[in-house]
């Protein structure tokens, strides 16, 4: 017969390495999510500025058209 602490070892093992890729795919998704974020970010200033800025009234009109 088997001994049980055997498959609750190998049970660990198999849980132990699937949380570490896990945490590995975490981190690197949140560093994507941060590097989207600030792109983002920048985008929405830019968009903010141009909207605002006298010398972009030529850029407006053409979106207009």
């Amino acid at each position: 017969m088997e001994d049980p602490n055997h498959k609750l070892l190998i049970e660990l093992e198999r849980v132990t390495s699937e949380r570490s890729t896990l945490k590995a795919e975490n981190k690197k998704l949140r560093k994507e999510n941060e590097e989207l974020r600030s792109a983002l970010e920048a985008y929405e200033s830019h968009k903010k500025h141009h909207q605002n800025a006298p010398h972009c009234e030529l850029e407006r009109s053409k979106e207009r058209l």
